[in-house]
């Protein structure tokens, strides 16, 4: 099905749905196209293509209930077949009162915002398995304590979508992705690691001058033989990737569904200080090439940038339509949802805006800290009450000698460490949708020996 087919399909359904006296109804279609190539050592182990044509429905029905419903098989009459499914489905749901559709066309940015590579359909399959093969090889090259390449992989997708409502609001976009990745095996006598490295862009062009290879390799050999360190109190260094880590959790606090349903420790605190004058985390939408990047959210409201902190002030929340009138805010272009869920929120490009010096720099400024390559157990941080405890590993960082360590926890709460960082470093980097920084927190707990 062509983009011109689906468009009719959609104002079809739409129309149904209101014919069926749908007080508000929203139709998307999306066609993808996928593959995947994952080499173990020097042989080809895995090879994947997919295509998917599929269309979804949200409708309000007379009672104020939301029901969706998808299809991916298009016999006989889909946009009955759809109403059918979504009036159903909203028979299920309580009525909400405030349930809102976008009623203005979002304002397109004045600047291409690279989102799509000719390069990566037409990219050959022999191609992407050669470059595969490269950084398998390579990484053993690199350091001989590599004695296995378990995966070497690449992964490309691209494809279009078309999104209308009852109020004539349209939007269409084209979009297109690729990431790679190693997992290494590392060994050095009775030691052994298993680490990796990846990256992520829209183009073809970036991600083959982004291998990360040497960083995988880095990563694998750099913590052998780790140590523990005596409990106390350390100032920790965080890499930018712990920080990243660490901003996928804290997104959370910043949902307004979850400011909303009281899930958030910063609930009430709007306009206070609740971080160090450090920190500013940043939501954009429209960084160029951005792997979060869109012109419109999946409501079809325009993206924007977003301050969250500003200089440790909260200065806003993450708001899809509805969520944003319940907590008393527009929204700011975070509406998210699948073909067959309904809105909820997510970050666009979520990232800490970066300091002055770089990695090297703060190091040397901070000897005796303990310098954070790896943090484990994230997902149990309790984001009510902000208590963590995390398996931590990395360098302690004495006189200019690194001495690796392992099998240390750190702990606290998360109002603590957001107030005691002392400095973000200069060194943004993207991981995916998530940008950080070297960051320094003082005074945190870390239970060794």
């Amino acid at each position: 099905m062509d983009k011109t087919a689906a468009s009719r399909l959609l104002e079809k359904t739409v129309s149904e749905a209101l014919k069926r006296g749908a007080l508000g109804a929203e139709c998307a279609w999306s066609s993808s196209h996928a593959r995947s190539f994952r080499v173990r050592d020097d042989e080809l182990e895995r090879s994947s293509t997919a295509e998917r044509v599929s269309i979804g429905l949200r409708v309000l029905d007379g009672k104020n209930r939301q029901g969706v419903a998808s299809l991916s098989e298009f016999d006989g009459d889909t946009a009955a077949e759809l109403c059918d499914a979504a009036f159903e489905n909203a028979r299920h749901n309580a009525p909400e009162d405030d349930v809102i559709f976008a009623s203005k066309p979002p304002e397109m940015p004045q600047d291409d915002l690279a989102l799509y590579d000719e390069v990566i359909p037409r990219w050959e399959p022999e191609e992407q398995i050669a470059l595969c093969l490269d950084m398998s090889r390579e990484a053993r090259r690199l350091d001989k304590r590599i004695r296995c390449v378990p995966t070497a992989g690449v992964s490309t997708g691209w494809g279009d979508s078309l999104c209308l409502n009852h109020k004539g609001i349209r939007c269409e976009s084209r979009a297109t992705y690729g990431s790679l990745g190693l997992t290494l095996l590392g060994e050095d006598g009775d030691a052994s690691e298993i680490n990796g490295a990846g990256c992520s862009a829209r183009s073809a062009a970036k991600l083959r001058s982004s291998l990360p290879v040497a960083e995988a390799v880095n990563n694998t050999v750099r913590l052998f033989h780790g140590r523990t360190l005596p409990s106390g109190r350390y100032r920790l260094v965080l890499e930018p990737s712990v920080t990243v880590a660490f901003l996928g959790e804290l997104a959370e606090l910043f949902s307004a569904v979850s400011v909303y349903k009281g899930l958030s420790l910063l609930k009430g605190k709007m306009g206070q200080s609740v971080a160090s004058d450090k920190l500013t985390l940043i939501d954009d939408g429209r960084i160029p090439a951005g792997m979060g990047s869109s012109a419109f959210d999946s409501e079809m409201v325009a993206t924007r940038r977003t301050v969250l902190l500003d200089r440790g002030e909260l200065s806003s929340w993450l708001c899809n339509l509805q969520y944003g009138r319940r907590l008393g805010f527009e929204s700011t272009g975070n509406g998210c949802r699948g073909l067959s869920s309904l809105p909820d929120v997510d970050v666009n490009n979520f990232y800490v805006l970066p300091g002055s010096r770089s990695r090297d720099e703060i190091i040397a400024a901070n000897d005796g800290c303990f310098c954070v390559a790896e943090l484990m157990g994230l997902h149990t941080i309790d984001t009510v009450t902000g208590d963590f405890s995390l398996g931590a590993r990395g360098h302690y960082y004495k006189n200019g000698v690194f001495s690796p360590v392992s099998s240390v926890t750190v702990a606290g709460k998360l109002t603590d460490l957001l107030k005691n960082i002392t400095e973000v470093g200069a060194d943004l980097r993207f991981f995916d949708r998530f940008g950080g920084c070297t960051m320094v927190v003082d005074d945190i707990a870390v239970a060794g020996t």
